[in-house]
């Protein structure tokens, strides 16, 4: 608010702050306990105090000081906000004229100095990777990224995001003033981040979330209401910030009430889960897995409860690579209840169609953001009833086998086109007598059936699910298929999802039927107009016997990643 009220007018200044105060998206991320709260701080601390230096008829060596300390802060707090810091530094080297320029590069260097401690793990994290890239959950953003980060800073909402816009159309129409400095240092510093994410995310490593933009959209608010007109110039002037931060506020309060209830990662609720499911069926009668970033994250909170389980199988799970020990380890699990439970590490979505194998009723969920708990049974227990298991969609393409042959996981409640399976049929090989309900894929035919169905008839949401699953049969170890799932646009691929049956099944049960599953969380910049493609294709010729391909989605963790809207 300071800001705008000293780059532009104290109008502009109060409708940034409403903005800032009842936007959802600056909001949720003052809730979570992560740096984007102080790195926001920090990030505006350091632009108020620079400008106050280099703007400010009569700049003081404490708004210097001030500004080495901000920016300082910034610096430690968040990546996004350590390069705010060092864009803001850059630019002031454009606008010393007149004032002590020897003053501003020593306090330039100072920031780099404190900073000095950091380099070596700024270097490692580098270097490293994180969320996106391999290893990571983060994928590439598309150009469809800038549409869908307008809709989502202004909650995802016409009425905000038109109004707003409309708010700053009409203010630049009836108090137009040229554009000056101001209004190109708030360009700067919002596209700069902006672009500088998106291209690094395309050319090295993803990065580009909605949350890492935090500290540059205060500079996008500063620009479309830089045309708001002092509050003290007109008589009806303090209506217009006023009106908008109404507005908001009663958006957020009364018209779609905002919450941020569920903490960032559970773990105590997990253990408390785990304990109640032995003392309700038998201490060495349930199994325990979970999955979090390090084991005495939750042994922490057995020993806090006072209890220690009798199975505890497994503690991390590095995601996909250990599938097929982990199936291992549930298909030797004692006991007729299994505890899944993951915190703030990335969590296979095939981990639970495995458990499911051994374990098919769902007896307990539990999703909290970004962590979850499930308890399965191999039967019902007497007094309790399993949870549905709702499907928004189901297609089973069974190459006429009858249906008794699968269970009620694998159902079809869903009109969709398979295409026709290709039979190369050879009087040499041996599987030839069981191929008339099975797909045969090798050097010939590399690639299933397959069905391609727009986005809409299958979800409607980035909450929602889809899963692919598989019996598939090898003639040697070497066999491997993947199962695939594309997103088209416009004839193009847009998205390329797929998994290795190697990373779930068994090598040396080569010639015996497994089951393989691959299931995906959806990109939030899909459109219902969009095509989802499934199928099955071997990538190096070796023959595998297909029995049957099953596509379904489901609604999912909802708020996993916080809020997110409707595709469009």
């Amino acid at each position: 608010g300071r800001i705008g009220g000293s780059w532009f007018s104290s109008g502009a200044g109060l409708a940034v702050a409403a903005g800032l105060a009842f936007l959802q998206f600056p909001l949720m991320y003052s809730q979570l306990a992560r740096p984007y709260a102080p790195g926001l701080f920090f990030t505006m601390g350091c632009a108020w105090f620079w400008s106050q230096w280099i703007f400010g008829d009569h700049p003081r060596r404490k708004d210097l000081l001030y500004f080495i300390l901000f920016a300082t802060g910034a610096v430690y707090s968040h990546y996004f906000s350590l390069l705010m810091a060092g864009l803001i530094g850059i630019l002031g080297l454009f606008f010393l004229r007149g004032k002590p320029w020897k003053n501003y590069l020593v306090a330039c260097f100072l920031i780099l100095l404190l900073f000095l401690p950091y380099t070596g793990i700024f270097i490692y994290q580098l270097t490293a990777g994180g969320v996106g890239g391999p290893g990571g959950w983060l994928g590439k953003p598309t150009p469809a990224f800038f549409g869908s980060h307008l809709w989502f800073i202004f909650d995802a909402s016409r009425i905000i995001l038109y109004g707003s816009m409309l708010l700053a159309f009409a203010c630049l129409v009836f108090f137009f003033r040229r554009p000056g400095k101001f209004h190109a240092l708030c360009l700067l510093l919002w596209a700069i981040p902006l672009l500088t994410g998106y291209f690094y995310s395309i050319k090295f490593n993803p990065v580009l979330q909605h949350s890492v933009l935090l500290f540059s959209f205060p500079f996008l608010l500063l620009f479309l209401f830089s045309w708001i007109p002092a509050i003290e110039k007109f008589r009806f002037a303090p209506l217009l910030p006023l009106g908008y931060a109404f507005a908001l506020a009663a958006f957020v309060l009364v018209y779609r009430p905002y919450r941020l209830t569920n903490h960032f990662g559970r773990l105590k609720e997990i253990a408390a889960i785990a304990i109640e499911t032995e003392k309700n069926y038998g201490k060495t009668n349930v199994a325990c897995a979970f999955s979090v970033d390090y084991p005495f994250y939750v042994g922490y909170y057995f020993d806090r409860l006072n209890y220690q389980p009798s199975q505890v199988l497994s503690t991390v799970n590095n995601g996909w690579d250990e599938l097929a020990p982990f199936r291992k380890l549930v298909e030797n699990a004692k006991g007729d209840y299994f505890v899944y439970g993951w915190s703030t590490r990335f969590s296979p979505l095939e981990a639970t169609e495995i458990i499911r194998e051994k374990y098919p009723y769902l007896l307990e969920q539990k999703y909290w953001f970004n962590s979850a708990v499930f308890v399965f049974g191999k039967n019902i227990p007497a007094r309790k009833a399993a949870l549905p298991q709702p499907l928004l969609f189901a297609s089973l393409n069974n190459y006429g086998s009858p249906a008794s042959l699968f269970t009620t996981q694998f159902v079809s409640k869903n009109a969709l086109q398979w295409s026709v399976p290709c039979k190369p049929w050879t009087d040499d090989f041996a599987w030839k007598p069981s191929m008339e309900k099975n797909e045969l894929l090798g050097s010939v035919c590399r690639f299933s059936s397959e069905a391609r169905i727009p986005v809409r008839d299958v979800v409607q949401h980035p909450d929602h699910e889809i899963y692919l699953a598989s019996r598939v049969k090898f003639a040697d170890k070497a066999g491997k298929i993947r199962l695939v799932i594309e997103f088209e646009r416009d004839g193009k691929q847009l998205y390329y999802n797929s998994i290795d049956s190697k990373t779930q099944v068994d090598a040396e049960k080569f010639n015996t039927w497994q089951m393989v599953y691959f299931g995906i969380r959806l990109p939030a910049d899909l459109r219902s107009s969009d095509m989802l493609h499934v199928y099955i294709y071997t990538p190096d010729g070796k023959p595998a016997l297909v029995d049957f391909i099953h596509l379904r989605s489901t609604p999912g963790h909802t708020g996993l990643y916080g809020v997110r809207v409707p595709f469009i």
